[in-house]
């Protein structure tokens, strides 16, 4: 089977402060995932007003007219004093630019309780399709080691929700070995977002994050949802790179929870780890699902999962947990997939995906060019735990496996 788009060559390496460069060959690739952008000026552009410390970037979500404006972070700043409010709420979005300049905001963390809770609650394109309102771009986040707690849902690094036609470019979440958790008693916890919602994500990536929740957690996102109100959503070029842990949580996957209503995962890969004790469970969506059959399928392709799913929950997939009304084209999954507990009822467990569902009198699911290449493991191996062990190393792992030593993907 030829996969043309996906080829496993090349190294990942850091460049700069934001910037994650692929060598393949020696040769730069300068298109699409990642592509290194020059950052001359340390003047912001005509409109633009210069953010210099924490007080001015919290002082952004004060009012209506703040929380519209546009900004550009003029160096790195360092929060780690505050117990972060996000920049916006649900209900009071921000709808302004946000231009991160290549620069790095470190040290974020928040204990608050209630939902909408990130570096930003909302960001929000006010419905306009042109992606020229609620724009977050050229922007490194690193959290702090006590991440982003508190009881609630939508929870994320970035923002708790980005929606109505909002435009994230080039952002990406680091955490600290290890030891930033983003968690919430609700549902939609994720390393990057809560809810991608009628908007575009591209070009990003999260790293180093353990991420727990109610229902619906991802390594990059909760839920990505289509509903074309006013675009479609998109969520492309994107990675959840290694370190990354998604553990419980009624509907996991590596990379999102669920993609649903017509959304588009394209060109994105994850190496998160997904430990399961619930339902769904995927490398990388825990659903991929269409219920409006009158809206674009809910399409996933050139996306790849290379981390392992361990669960015992009803459905259990390599890439996928359930599909229904979807598509997935030229995709694979690499990981092992287990089923800890052999008594327990299930739908399905597949190194590919667990469970395609059949609902409604016409279900139109495709399935094309993909592949699985890691092991089924039906039942949990007698004589070995499979409890997620302290850091080793700086590194998660299996007290019966060793770490994979899988080479990086280029996308092209």
């Amino acid at each position: 089977m030829n996969l043309p788009m996906i080829k496993e060559i090349g190294t990942v390496i850091t460049l700069k402060r934001t910037h994650v460069i692929i060598l393949v060959f020696g040769l730069l690739f300068s298109g699409g995932l990642f592509a290194e952008r020059a950052y001359a000026s340390d003047v912001p552009p005509p409109g633009f007003t210069a953010i210099e410390t924490a007080a001015e970037l919290a002082a952004i979500g004060a009012t209506s007219g703040s929380r519209s404006g546009n900004y550009w972070l003029s160096n790195d700043i360092d929060i780690s004093h505050v117990n972060w409010n996000a920049i916006g709420t649900f209900s009071a979005p921000f709808t302004g630019v946000f231009d991160g300049n290549g620069k790095t905001i470190s040290g974020l963390w928040s204990g608050n309780r209630g939902s909408s809770q990130g570096l930003f609650g909302r960001i929000d394109g006010n419905g306009r399709a042109d992606g020229t309102r609620g724009v977050v771009k050229d922007l490194t986040i690193e959290l702090d080691p006590r991440g982003i707690t508190g009881a609630g849902e939508r929870k994320g690094a970035l923002a708790g929700n980005i929606y109505n036609g909002a435009v994230v470019d080039n952002v990406h979440v680091r955490g600290v070995n290890g030891q930033s958790t983003i968690q919430g008693s609700g549902n939609y916890i994720a390393g990057f977002v809560g809810v991608v919602n009628s908007a575009t994500v591209r070009n990003s990536s999260v790293n180093d994050v353990v991420v727990r929740g109610f229902e619906y957690q991802g390594g990059f996102a909760g839920a990505i949802y289509g509903r074309n109100n006013p675009v479609r959503a998109l969520v492309e070029y994107s990675l959840v790179l290694d370190n990354v842990v998604v553990e419980d949580g009624y509907t996991a996957g590596g990379f999102a929870g669920i993609l649903y209503e017509g959304a588009r995962l394209f060109r994105s890969v994850s190496y998160a780890d997904v430990y399961n004790r619930s339902h769904y469970a995927g490398g990388l969506l825990g659903k991929a699902h269409n219920d409006l059959l009158s809206i674009p399928r809910t399409t996933v392709e050139q996306c790849a999962a290379y981390g392992d799913v361990i669960a015992d929950g009803y459905v259990i997939g390599g890439l996928i947990g359930e599909l229904l009304h979807s598509t997935v084209i030229d995709a694979y999954a690499r990981g092992n997939v287990t089923r800890l507990d052999s008594s327990a009822a299930t739908s399905g467990i597949g190194g590919l995906i667990g469970y395609v569902s059949f609902e409604g009198a016409s279900s139109n699911s495709t399935i094309k060019n993909t592949y699985f290449s890691g092991t089924v493991n039906p039942s949990q191996r007698p004589g070995h735990s499979y409890q997620r062990q302290s850091l080793r190393n700086g590194k998660r792992s299996l007290s019966w496996q060793s770490r994979r030593n899988d080479g990086r993907l280029q996308l092209f």
